[in-house]
């Protein structure tokens, strides 16, 4: 098995049929015991060489990994492994079931500015708050509801999914904002989102009963046809 180090932890007999638990270096090749030599024996395993692959990019969070990027500037990316999913917790943070068919016909994601109250009285004027909001773009999102993205930082927006007619399916009612560098990811697929996030915000059809577990959330939650794609602006 690999250790942290990148050396390789493997059962090895320099002689004779006892086998020691020893670390090997694949560069050096140095061997260094586990333990003091002869004080633990195990069986020998035998080791298969297979080609190369991609290896599992382990995240430092299961539903919103990220990181930061010096290259963004004063930019960040935001991948969206499932938009119609994520907004149904943007708007609507219930345990009663999730209105996801609502929101299956999104075909573009829209961003809009929020303006700050100008100087000297400000008076609510939309739903009891101040509102002034200004169009950013929109983008595409691809067959299966994804999208990554790269919007300004330090800036307060507001996202909406829209049809394919540019109609409004659904428009958070609060702000949301980025810093500088930053690239993150937002809420998991559909078919995962029982299994991760269920037991906190309530299963997509509200039953208690399809919260669920599975192995699939650690290494699926963050996969999309959008995940590796060069993110894009809102136009």
């Amino acid at each position: 098995m690999s250790l942290p180090d990148g050396r390789i932890l493997v059962s090895r007999a320099a002689s004779g049929a006892n086998f020691d638990l020893v670390m090997v270096n694949p560069r050096t090749g140095d061997v260094d015991n586990l333990f003091t030599s002869g004080a633990i024996r195990v069986d020998a395993e035998l080791v298969y060489k297979y080609p190369a692959r991609r290896l599992y990019i382990n995240r430092r969070q299961l539903v919103f990994g990220g990181g930061t990027d010096a290259s963004l500037g004063t930019d960040a990316v935001v991948h969206f492994p499932d938009a119609p999913m994520v907004f149904t917790l943007l708007t609507s943070n219930l345990r009663r079931g999730r209105p996801l068919e609502t929101f299956k016909d999104a075909r573009y994601l829209a961003f809009y500015g929020e303006g700050l109250c100008p100087a000297g009285p400000c008076s609510a004027n939309t739903n009891g708050i101040y509102q002034s909001r200004t169009p950013l773009g929109r983008v595409r999102l691809e067959s299966d509801g994804s999208a990554r993205v790269q919007v300004p930082s330090g800036t307060g927006m507001v996202m909406e999914l829209q049809d394919g007619d540019g109609r409004a399916l659904v428009t958070m009612t609060e702000e949301h904002q980025l810093g500088p560098g930053e690239s993150i990811s937002l809420g998991v697929r559909e078919e995962l989102f029982d299994a991760v996030c269920g037991g906190c915000h309530g299963s997509i059809s509200g039953s208690e009963l399809d919260v669920v577990v599975t192995p699939d959330a650690l290494t699926g939650a963050s996969a999309s046809l959008s995940q590796y794609a060069t993110p894009v602006a809102p136009n």
